[in-house]
């Protein structure tokens, strides 16, 4: 895996190469068996307020047990990704992880996810999808500061979750994302 820090505009980091084939391979056969498990939006989180719709997709919290949870907690749990850090106060911070919950969200035609902040003190966001990609849209953008990723297969970002992202609609199926929380307790 290769971590690269960016200070602009938000501190974060980007995460490239994170699995091998191989472990895409298990990961993308493992979540296909998690898909039954599903879940509407309201079932995992921030999904509206008061009749308002923030969240359209569908997602289900993983076991740590289970092998993406697994696989990408080691990922993110990773001494490296904890020294890539650049200020050492984010380092020091991250390094007090402590409590870290793994959600599968599926993207098909139409779903998006509106403009949120997160409860925990990072978010990671890992994508995966199959070739060729079966999807336009679903970028995440940084809310506040108008910075924009595309979702490309075995790619990730970092971010103090304190800030404001979204996801753009998705025309098409098959956007995958593992969404790890990291917080304290």
């Amino acid at each position: 895996m290769r971590t690269k820090f960016r200070e602009w505009p938000t501190p974060h980091l980007l995460l490239n190469d994170i699995f091998s084939l191989g472990e895409q391979e298990e990961m993308m056969s493992e979540l296909t068996e998690i898909e039954d498990r599903l879940e509407f939006p309201g079932r995992t989180g921030s999904a509206g307020i008061s009749g308002f719709e923030r969240k359209r997709n569908m997602g289900t919290f993983l076991e740590d047990g289970e092998t993406p949870a697994r696989m990408v907690l080691a990922r993110v749990s990773d001494r490296q990704v904890a020294k890539a850090w650049e200020p050492n106060w984010l380092s020091e911070i991250y390094d007090t992880v402590s409590s870290k919950r793994v959600l599968y969200s599926l993207y098909g035609n139409g779903d998006r996810y509106l403009s949120h902040r997160d409860s925990s003190l990072f978010t990671a966001l890992i994508w995966l999808h199959s070739y060729p990609k079966p999807f336009e849209g679903g970028d995440l953008t940084l809310s506040d500061h108008g910075y924009t990723l595309p979702p490309a297969s075995n790619t990730g970002i970092i971010f103090l979750s304190h800030e404001y992202h979204e996801v753009s609609e998705v025309q098409g199926e098959g956007r995958q994302c593992l969404t790890v929380f990291l917080g304290k307790g």
